[in-house]
């Protein structure tokens, strides 16, 4: 049966005769208290147990705006809850106050305006000015800057750790007793998280995520090439002047100031030139023993140590610093220089020292960060300096494949996949397209797990750990970058429906960035922010990230207050201050807000006025050969969004210079030159593109080309791996003659070598190529042997829960000896034909066989008789056989 009435606006709604709750819940449906963009998706989210379509309502104040009925999903397991969707996208009508409305149910107000996110970016990234080591917090600073909130002596402090009492100081840290003979300077840079520590490798990809922002942005982001800052619509974060920091007004843009704070800290951290380990970089430093709440930096009484060097850190610093080198040649050449230095200093020590890991030690006062498997930050940093530097030298170590189902500060392969996809400086060796392919298939495997979810966000039910938020966040950069190189709008929409959860539509109904909703996070747990404990202190400002739902429940508060709710594990958060496990706030969670904010909030108050900078697409053949040779510049395939009629200049390299958009050019003379190529719209709008070309100089004889592959880079020993150098050749049709030498000792003369490393450490591997002509050629790769595998006095057991071509893992680790384990490790052996595609509660190494999984950060500590378990997801081809471990 159908029932009509007529609505105080004389508009007939129909209502199916569905069974409504008689009580009214506010906060159901769930939606984005903030609010949605009128070019993007609107979608709520209403939780009944109802399996039939249910008549939902969109006012705006008093006047009905829309109507329509919710499309049940059915059971969302990670919530517990039977869920229906709503989509009212076809929305146009703007303003403030709308709410949904289901029978006697109301969602929280929110609003529907192009600069919905404007405020919440800008406030965003003030977190990281609230949060500098080594300088004063004034009270004009403290608010302001295009954001929600005016300045406020609340949030003000004195500078913190600068050696004024009771503060032991940052400008002189020793390092941790009985490990080095030197102190450092590390004043500067932010504080990660809760506490007062700062650590590199969590550091380093925080500042990257605000760099490789700044380098995403369609504008240059100099006060040159933006319009004046008058209309709303062109505020924009990326330029100079628009964040109310100290440095404001220097023709710096006000991002690249303040990820400046964080860079000089992490050059800081260098191991200094004559000591043991130069060039590597130093972990971590914090203080010597946990400190209570609340307590602002300036009152900490603490001493503080750097703790030893780590090669994850320093490939951090090497990564970073060759993302500065780049960012920073125009507006600061001496400041380049000093990070290019130190990044190619921080390379070649990361190379020499590849197995210095960080376990679980120095935990004491600071956060572990242990990182086991640095396989990908080798990655990450090789191309960072390729993109910079253009040498050839770092392409061996680089990998554009985006398997690891997760990215963050101990996944960072993605990160140099991302800046090799959005940075058109370099030459042109086709890792561009591999890498925005690479994006998008990663983004349509988020497509395809936010479908099967009710609260559409791209997490399973598996994935809700310690920061499940900053999951989310970094799967929307992902995301926002192939919708950037495709233009595909699902993947702007799964952009706005992450937002979405963030900001409300979530089991809780809870919006997980302060200052923003009815019911957003008040008590984020930190040592200042710490009004909830003590009125002498403020709350925190507008625009901190919390870290979200985490079944893990790794503090007594989280515990006491959710025992039970694992099997739902999106309703495992507490907004409690001692609720450091769900409730913590950290750098890296906020720069990946700021980074899907602002790229949400450019798409949002799109301009067509403003004008948009050329997209380079440019072609050089060829780029290697003997002189003369005439190479073919290309540029007639670059794009312009505004339709400007494009014009290219060159700068050959070798002194000479040429004007349009195909040009021809001869090199006479051997050498290796970086050619320039700057497209130009005309309207102020530029691009440059790199490429570099190595001309040889023997005319009558060419230099035979050393190809070489390895089977495997990096396993325990003994390791055997496979070479193959058959793929060598010589343009003269020369017969070649093969050399291969482990650390320059000679093992073997033919194309193909198979070599066993029986002892742990890094070999460096050459194979030598002659043409018979007195022409030789080398090609180099590091191959990195490990310790053994072990797994003393451990068992293991897996039990599965399968499906049609899938299944999901449970894998139980249990201390059968005597003793207490800090860490542990097992094998793990997956039958022929199957994948892992998702992983949890462990650090996996899938590039050892069998794949080789260590406890991650927070469940090393075994005591005898105890057990752990973590998991993983896995698809399989053919009939099913279990896995197993060992």
């Amino acid at each position: 049966m159908i029932k009509t009435f007529t609505s105080s606006i004389g508009i007939p709604i129909l209502l199916a005769a569905v069974s409504i709750p008689a009580f009214a819940e506010l906060g159901n449906p769930r939606v984005n208290q903030l609010g949605y963009i009128p070019n993007g998706p609107k979608v709520a989210t209403y939780a009944n147990h109802s399996s039939s379509p249910l008549n939902w309502q969109l006012w705006q104040g008093n006047q009905l705006v829309k109507s329509g009925t919710t499309v049940p999903f059915g059971n969302d397991e990670a919530s517990g809850e039977y869920v229906h969707q709503i989509d009212f996208s076809s929305v146009t009508t703007t303003g403030d106050e709308f709410k949904l409305r289901i029978g006697n149910d109301s969602s929280y107000p929110f609003e529907i305006n192009a600069d919905t996110f404007m405020a919440a970016t800008f406030d965003s990234i003030r977190y990281f000015y609230h949060n500098r080591s080594g300088i004063e917090i004034e009270t004009q600073y403290t608010g302001g800057g295009h954001g929600s909130y005016a300045s406020d002596s609340k949030w003000a402090r004195p500078a913190g750790h600068l050696n004024v009492s009771p503060n032991k100081g940052d400008n002189n840290v020793a390092c941790w007793p009985g490990t080095c003979d030197y102190s450092l300077n590390v004043t500067k840079g932010w504080y990660d998280a809760g506490d007062h520590g700062k650590y590199v490798v969590n550091g380093g990809i925080s500042a990257w995520k605000l760099l490789n922002a700044y380098e995403r942005s369609r504008y240059w982001g100099d006060n040159t090439d933006f319009p004046a800052p008058g209309s709303a619509n062109r505020i924009t974060p990326f330029a100079d002047d628009m964040l109310n920091i100290p440095e404001s007004g220097n023709n710096v843009p006000d991002i690249l100031d303040e990820a400046r704070w964080q860079l000089e800290f992490l050059l800081a951290m260098q191991v200094p030139d004559g000591k043991e380990l130069a060039g590597m970089v130093h972990h971590k430093m914090h203080d010597e023993a946990w400190t209570g709440l609340p307590l602002a930096p300036h009152e900490d009484p603490n001493t503080r140590f750097l703790v030893p060097p780590s090669t994850a850190a320093t490939l951090n610093v090497a990564a970073v610093g060759a993302q500065c080198a780049r960012i920073w040649d125009r507006f600061d050449p001496a400041f380049a220089n000093r990070c290019l230095s130190v990044a190619e200093k921080a390379w070649n020590a990361a190379k020499a020292h590849p197995n210095m890991i960080y376990g679980n030690d120095y935990n004491n006062g600071g956060g572990g960060y242990d990182d086991l498997n640095v396989a990908d930050e080798f990655s990450w940093a090789a191309s960072e300096l390729y993109i910079t530097t253009g040498q050839s030298k770092y392409l061996a170590d680089i990998n554009t494949n985006l398997a690891a189902p997760e990215w963050g500060w101990q996944g960072t392969q993605a990160a140099g996949v991302m800046s090799l996809a959005t940075v058109t400086s370099y030459s042109n060796s086709g890792l561009r397209a591999q890498a925005q392919q690479s994006i998008i298939a990663r983004a349509n495997d988020l497509l395809l797990i936010s479908q099967g979810e009710g609260y559409q966000i791209p997490l399973n039910v598996d994935s809700f750990y310690w920061g499940s938020n900053s999951v989310i966040g970094n799967f929307m950069i992902l995301l926002g970058l192939a919708y950037e190189f495709t233009d595909n709008q699902d993947y702007l929409n799964a952009v706005g429906r992450g937002l979405d959860y963030l900001f409300g539509r979530n089991a809780l109904s809870k919006s997980y960035v302060t200052g923003y909703g009815q019911n957003a996070t008040k008590q984020p747990h930190h040592r200042f922010w710490a009004g909830a404990l003590n009125n002498n202190y403020p709350w925190a400002p507008p625009g901190a990230l919390a870290g979200g739902p985490n079944s893990g429940l790794e503090d007594e508060v989280s515990q006491a207050a959710l025992n039970g709710c694992q099997s739902t594990p999106q309703t495992c958060y507490v907004d409690d201050i001692g609720a450091w496990s769900t409730n913590e706030i950290t750098i890296n969670w906020n720069s990946a807000l700021f980074w899907v904010l602002a790229f949400y909030d450019e798409y949002a108050r799109q301009d067509t006025a403003l004008n948009h900078v050329p997209v380079a697409n440019v072609t050089v053949t060829p780029t290697t050969g003997t002189a003369p040779l005439r190479v073919t510049f290309d540029a007639s395939a670059s794009t312009d969004a505004d339709g400007d009629e494009l014009t290219a200049t060159w700068d050959f390299g070798d002194g000479t210079s040429g004007e349009g958009m195909v040009v021809d050019h001869l090199y006479t003379q051997a050498g290796r030159f970086g050619s320039i190529g700057e497209i130009s719209d005309g309207n102020g709008g530029k691009v440059g593109v790199i490429t570099f070309i190595e001309i040889t100089g023997d005319q009558s004889n060419t230099l035979p080309v050393a190809k070489l592959s390895a089977s495997t880079k990096t396993g325990p020993a003994p390791l055997t791996v496979q070479f193959d150098g058959s793929e060598s050749y010589d343009n003269d049709g020369d017969p070649l003659t093969y050399h291969w030498l482990v650390n320059n000792q000679l093992v073997g003369i033919s194309s193909q070598l198979s070599y066993t490393f029986t002892n742990v450490g890094a070999y460096f591997v050459e194979l030598i190529v002659n043409d018979g002509k007195a022409d030789s050629v080398a090609a180099m790769t590091t191959i990195n042997v490990t310790p053994p595998v072990t797994t003393g006095d451990l068992s293991c057991s897996v039990s599965t829960n399968t499906w049609s071509n899938g299944y999901t893992a449970s894998v139980k680790v249990t201390n059968q000896g005597s003793t207490t384990l800090n860490s542990w490790q097992v094998n793990l052996l997956l039958p022929a034909g199957h994948t892992i595609s998702n992983t949890w509660s462990a650090s996996f190494d899938t590039t050892k066989s069998p794949i080789v999984v260590s406890n991650a950060g927070w469940n090393g500590t075994l005591a005898p008789g105890a057990s752990v378990e973590f998991g993983f997801q896995a698809g399989f081809t053919g009939s099913y056989s279990a896995p197993s471990c060992q």
